[in-house]
């Protein structure tokens, strides 16, 4: 059965239309230095980056049934990217297999039709995820920012002689960029007139930095020089003739598939890209004022089938990204050819420009980077968690601490095991409501079952009818109820039929005629089950 929002949406775009290419043109210039930006935060070669958002224009665009999303590396998707490929030995090659086997994994998620994953996960954990992303982003980018390459831990500032072998390595120009960066990107936040620009700020420092860099290599200035900018504080993108273009390209090692590790990065990859992309798709339905609806199985299929081809050549896994989809959006975006035409032109800037790409400081990458990790980490997002209680705030801020501090996998499952914890808690403390029925009596109580009585609630429920004043009348309501589990209808006909006349009881049924076994209807007559609480029918 096809997918009912599929009819909706024309399979091929039959005209092109301008607003297609403005959206187009605007996105591309929003994802050119997000993709190199999310492949130097993820300690991956910077042209897999950009791959990775072509692949995301010209397949996921193609193939995707929605006319607002724009797919490509995505910063919700950079922990997950750093965790696999260290867990896989620090192997690109070896992670780029887990990212074709979660592309298959995906396909069969849309041909599962399971586009209503989102339904089943937590939003604390989500949102969570996302926090300690931003958290970590803001972490690892810092030392970038102010002119420092390669890894820190705090072992680095132990010792006088380790801090100052730290300042000695910093680049001074490299700091100024990335700093004057930061405060350009805050800047131009805070003004409404210029973040409504059609201009994105991101573009504007990278573009700046590039142009101080091409300055700085052509006055003479010696490379040993504290105030010069060496290569390995630029963007590395390969630059290949039109007769060498493979020397863009990795390829997967399929030795690989006899480590067990490769199979459990799949699964994380597919599930995380997956829950990242139905997520995305919705807020974009969210703010869509046309109010069109994608087709969430198949985008899963679309997005599967990009994840097989990035990881044949070389890319980060794809995902449905809210930045360019939004601003695809605002374009006024027609057709899917916005999101094609974005591809097309990444493959046109990484053939035709890449000198230029090269000439881009890192620091600049990492001043909108970290402003990325400030928007995923907000405040107004711990206010908001901390405002919906703790049910909600201890899985979100538990996820958070375990991702930081320990790593994604065992904070994702310690924050769901909290969050576990919390519906075992409440399935165990509220499975029904005893309380004395108005206007019949003092003897007449009304004990009313929770949205579903589990296993989980007998000890409890069995305690209360046994507690009951001899000679009451309990009129038994399940009309809020949807599940029932066979425990405890087994405990309520061993309830009617022992405890009842033993303490001399009067029971009401109502509600129960959809929810007991067949077998068990015999104990729970109809004429009981639809009694007049009021008249006094009871067994």
């Amino acid at each position: 059965m096809p997918d009912p929002a599929t009819s909706t949406l024309p399979d091929t775009p039959r005209r092109f239309y301008p607003e297609d290419f403005r959206s187009g043109l605007l996105v591309f210039l929003v994802a050119l230095p997000l993709c190199l930006g999310i492949a130097e935060a993820a300690e991956s070669p910077l042209i897999s980056g950009l791959l990775s958002g072509i692949v995301g224009g010209l397949v996921v665009g193609i193939m995707s049934g929605s006319r607002t999303s724009v797919s490509g590396p995505a910063a919700g998707m950079i922990v997950i990217v750093t965790s696999q490929i260290e867990a896989l030995g620090g192997s690109f090659e070896a992670f780029l297999v887990a990212v074709v086997l979660s592309g298959v994994i995906q396909l069969i998620f849309g041909a599962i039709r399971a586009g209503t994953l989102t339904n089943y996960f937590p939003i604390s954990i989500l949102k969570g995820l996302l926090a300690a992303i931003g958290v970590l982003l803001i972490l690892k980018m810092a030392p970038r920012l102010i002119g420092h390459v390669g890894t820190l831990s705090l072992s680095d500032f132990s010792s006088l002689p380790q801090i100052q072998a730290f300042v000695d390595g910093l680049k001074p120009t490299a700091a100024i960029i990335g700093l004057g960066s930061l405060v350009f990107l805050l800047v131009w936040d805070r003004i409404p007139r210029l973040k409504s620009s059609l201009v994105p700020a991101p573009l504007l420092v990278v573009i700046i930095g590039a142009v101080i860099t091409l300055i700085l290599q052509n006055t003479g200035i010696d490379e040993n020089s504290r105030w010069s900018i060496p290569e390995n504080y630029l963007v590395e993108v390969p630059v290949a003739e039109m007769s060498n273009l493979q020397r863009l390209l990795t390829f997967p090692d399929w030795s690989a598939l006899t480590n067990p590790n490769v199979y459990v990065a799949a699964i994380v990859i597919a599930v995380v890209s997956s829950l990242n992309t139905l997520i995305n798709l919705k807020s974009i339905e969210n703010i869509d004022p046309e109010g069109r609806v994608s087709p969430k199985n198949r985008e899963l299929f679309a997005q599967g089938a990009g994840n097989i081809v990035t990881g044949l050549i070389g890319g980060l896994p794809v995902t449905s990204v809210i930045i360019r989809s939004s601003v695809n959006l605002n374009m006024g975006v027609k057709t899917r050819m916005s999101t094609v035409l974005h591809g097309i032109l990444l493959v046109v800037c990484v053939l035709a420009i890449p000198g230029l790409l090269n000439a881009i400081p890192l620091s600049s990458l990492a001043a909108f980077l970290i402003v990325t990790g400030f928007k995923l980490a907000s405040a107004t997002l711990f206010r908001q968690m901390w405002s919906g209680g703790i049910n909600q705030f201890l899985p979100f801020i538990i996820t958070v601490a375990g991702i930081v501090f320990i790593d994604l996998l065992s904070g994702l499952l310690i924050g769901m095991g909290v969050g576990l914890g919390f519906v075992l808690k409440g399935a165990i403390q509220t499975p029904y409501k005893l309380q004395p029925e108005e206007g019949a009596g003092s003897n007449t109580f009304r004990l009313r079952l929770s949205h579903q009585v589990t296993f989980l609630n007998q000890a409890k429920l069995n305690k209360t009818l046994d507690e009951l004043p001899s000679g009451s009348h309990v009129i038994l309501d399940a009309t809020a109820t949807h599940h029932l589990d066979p425990c405890i209808e087994t405990l309520l006909i061993g309830f009617m039929t022992t405890t009842v006349p033993e303490h001399d009881l009067k029971v009401s049924l109502t509600g129960f005629q959809d929810l007991v076994s067949s077998g068990g209807r015999e104990h729970f007559p109809e004429q009981i089950s639809q009694a007049d609480p009021d008249n006094g029918d009871a067994s």
